[in-house]
């Protein structure tokens, strides 16, 4: 219990990270407690350590709209479902304490109407009685958007008798489950791989925006629209009469209600405001950028069409704020202390800073500090003493605990206040408590992780993707793309179609050949089709019939199996070749992992232990590591350096990285983390002068430098080495295969590491392929969020926007665009709309010494925008830039976009990327899918998924030699990589290249095969369900995905039912090398592919023991003959013959 003395001045002086504490203290005498916070980021941190001192506290976050004022975009679902939750659990009247956090603009902006928000609000429970049709219609008012599969928040999903929704949460959804009019069943789902979690009793949904279009809020919109701009028709008034979304129409919030709400209205007058001392010149600032960007909106508008309204509709002007503020208790939190306040709370000793003197690691400093706590343990006066150390995760509390107890300490973990003073004076406490800076205050000492390590310990998100899940590239096929088949060749698929055949329903693909010819492929063979992949608009098609297809197929297997020699052949020289044995000095080694300053995230260490085990092996290593920008790949490449210039007999290393600017960086990063070790770190680039140049050259012959640095110079011929013993190709994408192959030459033993986040299709091919080794690091680092990327044409208002508010948070912007000669332009623009802000150009043609100087000011902050070329587009570590800003955006490569955009969102602060296509806006196909990948890759860790859409865009290039042919154009994409990978098993396991295993058995027994659309309605995902069904191989796998259709969609329809019975008779066939089965009326005719029966059939002896009804025909076909009247009994009576078929 804090003092009362200190509790009733109206005036509090608090250290940082003491705030969590004060707030849960007037939680004792109030039922509600609103903080408001200086800034969005200490949110979470806020909420974290309110649960800790008082877990009884229902704690509510209200977030600001994550758009600017006047944007022409709307806030984002998730935030607005966010918004709208916090409402109504203000509103609920339940018996525990309420904290409500949120931010200073919030306290302005207007909201939702109190009295209409638990109207709109649809609660559901088990076993009531529901209409439907009128749930349906609700979701589409409340703002759901109807989607195949619901994965993101505000998206629903119908499947026949389910209905998924994703209301409030990215991580799972509901699924309701109807029986008529009744509710069946409640479940969670899961919104990644959408199988149904635990059972729930009842369900909430809210609103997916302040907006709900119903006939009233249209119709007092429509007035008030008029009446204020005396327009009768425009994009938004059209758009909202026809009770559609319209980007942007949140703006608008005021006209669509009687009157809204503020913030206030929804917090009890017996509350107490806790706000920081500066609140009052915030809400001024804010206000006056609200008014700035209502009159620069309407001056730099072009679009005579968009009408802004007054801010005093949607504000509140900050003197009517202050006098409802007034109404309440109200406490200002200061950071200063004067000489009136009463000191309750103290800052923690930062023992980091104090020790950074003595020149000691992160690591050693927690150590000593350690030893310096002993004696304050065994004093009498020290006796009831406290001692806490915050963590910010498990993860780091589980690593802190263990050096403690590696000096002797006894600490336990502690997971709330109370159990805080059931320590004894020799007991540290081991704490989840995010704060940023230790405090005391009476007995007690908070001492948080940068107290001790100066940075935390590095955290895994809550959600992390599984690896795997980056592999399986979804292969859906749209309308009116090119697909090949593999006996029929290149067509163009035109739709899903339902035919009837004897007297079944059938679904099959239709395809269109030269000539208008039409093929239909059933659905239970698609994995016979497979998609062209390239963007090359002129394919030509083949001719049904014709021997153009078999013929070309054919020359190309000839040459993938010398491709596949060539490949192996240098798998196998690598494998057999003896490689250098690398291990460090475990003491060396040991020090210098422990100078890395963040815990390593899981997919690191595994990173790090396959390069130590294969640098142990004596085989020379060939791995590529891909992971998102700024996810740790360098510290991953410093350890397999480390183990190279740190073992018994060292040797030299050399980085190889695309751009002079990364290089410099790299050398930076080396020579700091190598500082306390006999290494020498040396850069070769056009940024060291021609003398050291030389200098270093001959100091790398003669093995005096341990590690070179350097760009594409370090592929000279003047470039000798003394002992090479691994090579690191960083951003590899950037070097062609003539440079990496020059590399692998320069010793046939060295071992090679690839980096890259957008690996170039071929080099994720060899991976794939299992020629290179690959490891996947997607764990994103703490705190990072996603970057928040926007499409749309040139407007002056939102660039200048953007800019500026980077700049109102100490940020900078990268405006970057794909010629030199654009750059004049773009600059005259920026000084008509931000003559206040100081830009500087970079480019490629300038002398290094000024591109290096020009470098250097845009990180010192002496320029606030850097237009530049795609310069930028490697390494470039800026943290607090978090802008970026892309012109022409349709004339950059897909991983390009990925790179350069890659830049911003390296720091812990929400990063914007704005991608401009030229004008006019009219893109090609590629260049739009292009930038419509590049935007729905918001998830973290996306690189990966990039390269694998760049494959599917552009192919992914020839595997041996120079040649990158951006795809395959006699077969297509996937039919290359599977041509490719059989040709690779065959020559493995030496068989006969003679017959080729890809072929699907063709089974035609009178059965209706479908998923029907009254079962998953939307055409798109039952193709790719088909597709999945058709290319499942195993029948254990066949059942599991069977259950989990059931789970996702409900019981499988009688026609889904025997898809899945076709598709197990499919994989008996195919054991039985049998390619068709027939049935008639009378008798079932089956044909053995090639007349040959497989290892596993054994016709004969079936005829020996079934003469009276069974006979092998002249042609090699088996006639059996025999009937059966049901569908289900000719299924059953069909896989009963093949099962007495095999041996």
């Amino acid at each position: 219990m804090l003092r009362q003395d200190f509790l009733k001045q109206k005036r509090l002086y608090l250290p940082k990270s003491t705030e969590a504490k004060v707030i849960t203290q007037y939680l004792e005498t109030s039922d509600f407690v609103c903080y408001v916070a200086d800034q969005e980021s200490e949110i979470d941190n806020i909420a974290a350590a309110v649960n800790f001192f008082m877990p009884s506290a229902e704690i509510v976050y209200f977030p600001a709209w994550d758009a600017l004022p006047y944007d022409r975009v709307s806030p984002g679902s998730e935030v607005c479902l966010q918004r709208i939750k916090a409402l109504s659990r203000l509103l609920e009247s339940k018996n525990r304490k309420k904290v409500l956090i949120t931010t200073f603009a919030n306290l302005l902006q207007k909201t939702f109407p109190k009295d209409l928000l638990l109207a709109t609000i649809i609660n559901i429970k088990i076993n009531d009685k529901v209409s439907r049709d009128a749930f349906l219609n609700n979701l589409n008012t409340l703002g759901y958007l109807r989607s195949a599969t619901a994965n993101e928040p505000g998206e629903y999903a119908i499947r026949g008798g389910i209905i998924d929704i994703v209301s409030n949460n990215e991580n799972s959804g509901f699924r309701i489950s109807f029986f008529g009019d009744e509710v069946d069943s409640l479940k969670l789902f899961d919104t990644e791989n959408q199988l149904s979690l635990e059972k729930v009793e009842r369900c909430t949904i809210y609103p997916v925006s302040e907006i709900v279009l119903n006939d009233d809020t249209v119709e007092i919109f429509k007035n008030n629209y008029r009446k204020l701009f005396g327009v009768f028709n425009d994009p938004l008034l059209e758009a909202v009469s026809a009770k559609s979304k319209y980007t942007g129409m949140e703006h608008w919030l005021p006209l669509f209600y009687d009157d809204l709400s503020s913030l206030f209205d929804y917090i009890p007058a017996s509350a107490v405001i806790l706000y920081h001392d500066k609140l009052t010149d915030d809400l001024k600032e804010h206000y006056q950028f609200i008014e700035e960007s209502y009159t620069t909106r309407i001056k730099l508008s072009s679009d005579k069409s968009y009408h802004p309204i007054s801010p005093s509709l949607l504000y509140i002007e900050p003197e009517q704020c202050g006098i409802i503020l007034n109404k309440y208790i109200t406490k200002t939190l200061c950071s200063f202390q004067s000489e009136h306040d009463v000191q309750y709370f103290s800052p923690a000793k930062n023992l980091f800073i104090e020790s950074k003197t003595n020149n000691l690691s992160t690591l050693e400093t927690l150590r000593n500090y350690i030893e310096q706590l002993k004696p304050s343990f065994q004093t009498k006066d020290r006796k009831q003493r406290r001692f806490v150390i915050c963590c910010f995760t498990s993860g780091s509390r589980g690593r802190l605990k263990n050096m403690l107890l590696d000096n002797n300490f006894h600490a336990i973990d502690i997971n709330c206040s109370d159990e805080i003073n059931n320590l004894s004076g020799k007991t540290l406490g081991l704490a989840i408590l995010p704060v940023e800076q230790g405090f005391t205050f009476e007995n007690y000492v908070f001492l948080s992780e940068q107290d001790l390590l100066g940075e935390r310990l590095s955290r895994a998100r809550k959600r992390k993707k599984n690896a795997a899940k980056f592999i399986q590239e979804a292969a859906t096929l749209s309308e009116g793309e090119f697909v090949v088949h593999i006996d029929h060749g290149i067509g163009r698929f035109e739709k899903l179609e339902t035919l009837e055949v004897a007297g079944a329903v059938h679904d099959f693909i239709k395809i269109i050949y030269r000539d208008d010819d039409k093929l239909y492929v059933p659905v239970e063979n698609l994995e016979v089709i497979s998609k062209y992949g390239g963007d090359d608009i002129a394919v030509t098609l083949d001719k049904l019939g014709g021997v153009a297809w078999q013929t070309r197929k054919a020359k190309l297997k000839n040459r993938l199996k010398l491709a596949a020699e060539e490949l192996l052949k240098t798998a196998a020289k690598r494998e057999v070749e003896k490689g250098i044995v690398l291990e460090a000095i475990p003491d060396m080694y040991d020090k210098f992992c422990r100078k890395f300053p963040y815990m390593e995230t899981e997919d690191q260490l595994a990173a790090i232990e396959d390069i130590e085990q294969d640098l142990r092996s004596g085989k020379p290593l060939d791995r590529l590591v891909c992971g998102d920008v700024g996810f740790g790949k360098t510290e991953v490449a410093l350890r397999a350096v480390a183990v190279a210039v740190l073992s018994d007999v060292p040797l030299q290393v050399a980085v190889i990285v695309p751009t002079t600017l990364l290089s410099r960086q790299h050398y930076q990063n080396f020579s700091n983390r190598f500082a306390d070790f006999p290494v020498r770190v040396a850069q070769l680039s056009r940024f060291v002068p021609r003398k050291e140049a030389d200098q270093v050259k001959k100091d790398l012959e003669d093995g005096k430098v341990d590690i070179i640095i350097g760009t594409h110079a370090l592929l000279s011929n003047d470039i000798k080495f003394k002992n090479l013993g691994l090579i690191i190709i960083d951003e590899e994408q950037h070097f062609g295969v003539a440079q990496k192959e020059k590399l692998k030459k320069l010793k046939s033993y060295t071992h090679i590491i690839t980096l890259s986040a957008t690996p170039i299709p071929r080099t994720l091919q060899m991976s794939l392929s299992g020629i290179k080794d690959l490891s996947l690091i997607t764990t994103p680092p703490v705190d990072r969020q996603p970057i928040k990327t926007y499409i749309m044409p040139y407007d002056a208002f939102i660039i200048r926007e953007a800019i500026l508010r980077e700049c109102a948070r100490g940020g900078r912007t990268f405006y970057v665009t794909p010629r030199i000669s654009y750059l004049d332009e773009l600059e005259l623009k920026l000084k008509e709309i931000l003559p206040e802000i100081k830009t500087v150009r970079a480019h490629g043609q300038m002398p290094a010494s000024k591109l290096d100087q020009i470098m250097n000011d845009f990180y010192d902050g002496k320029f606030e925008v850097l237009l530049s070329t795609t310069i930028v587009e490697s390494g470039l570590d800026i943290p607090f830039a978090n802008t970026m800003i892309i012109d022409r955006a349709d004339m950059f490569g897909l991983a390009q976009l990925y790179q350069i955009r890659g830049r911003v969102g390296r720091s812990n602060n929400r990063a914007y990327a704005y991608l401009i296509p030229g004008k006019g806006y009219n893109l090609n196909p590629i260049a739009k899918k292009r930038l419509e990948v590049i935007q729905s890759l918001e998830t973290l860790g996306a690189g990966f998924t990039v390269a694998s859409h760049d494959m599917d865009i552009r192919g992914h290039g020839n595997l041996i030699g120079e040649e990158q042919s951006g795809h395959i154009r006699e077969v297509g994409l996937e039919l290359y990589q599977d041509m490719l990978a059989e040709a690779i098993e065959k020559l493995k396991l030496n068989e006969s290249d003679e017959e080729s295993s890809n072929w699907s058995p063709t089974i035609n027994i009178g059965v209706s095969v479908q998923i029907p659309e009254s079962y998953i309605g939307d055409d798109s995902l039952r193709l790719s369900i088909y597709r999945k069904i058709a290319q499942i191989s195993d029948i254990k796998e066949l059942e599991s995905f069977a259950a989990e259709l059931i789970d996702r969609f409900g019981n499988l329809p009688e026609e889904a039912e025997q898809l899945f019975a076709i598709i197990k008779l499919k994989q008996l066939a195919k054991q039985l090398n049998i390619e068709k089965i027939d049935l008639g009326d009378k008798a079932l005719v089956i044909n053995f592919k090639n007349g040959k029966p497989g290892n596993k059939a054994n016709p004969l002896e079936f005829i020996r023991k079934h003469s009276d009804h069974a006979k092998l025909r002249a042609d090699g076909k088996l006639l059996i003959m025999r009937e059966w009247k049901t569908q289900n009994a000719k299924i059953k009576g069909v896989e009963n013959i093949l099962i007495q078929l095999g041996v």
